[in-house]
């Protein structure tokens, strides 16, 4: 696994009351430990567009969205769902988007690599070199 998109329905009243934090806690420390790049998609944007404070809103969703998967804030993406009606704006968040998880995605397979390879790339001593440390 090299890279996670985590999906929240922004009018998911749990989300909403941050009840996710502590149940999610888990699976954010194990992601963490990995190195494991998490995305976080939050749905359902077109019904934040209609509120009268929309941008507070998407902040407020952005911040708790970030609490709970531990994403960086460029890591965040709000779309809408809504199938055919998918405007402009969201056919481009999306490609985003997946750009932005094959990136993280092509770098931690890198950062592995290099992992696993860093043993094979220290000099061999002999044992009359060990002799002379």
């Amino acid at each position: 696994m090299h890279v996670v998109l985590w999906v929240i329905k922004a009018t998911d009243v749990r989300f909403q009351k941050g009840q996710y934090s502590e149940i999610i806690k888990f699976v954010q420390d194990q992601l963490k430990r990995e190195i494991i790049t998490v995305i976080t998609v939050i749905t359902f944007d077109d019904e934040i567009q209609k509120k009268p404070n929309a941008e507070k809103e998407r902040e407020r969703l952005r911040e708790a969205a970030i609490e709970v998967t531990g994403s960086d804030k460029k890591n965040v993406f709000m779309i809408s769902v809504r199938g055919r009606q998918l405007g402009s704006v969201y056919k481009k968040r999306v490609l985003e988007m997946l750009e932005r998880a094959l990136r993280c995605a092509e770098r931690s397979i890198r950062m592995r690599q290099t992992t696993r390879e860093s043993p094979k790339m220290q000099p061999v001593r002999s044992q009359t070199d060990a002799e002379h440390l």
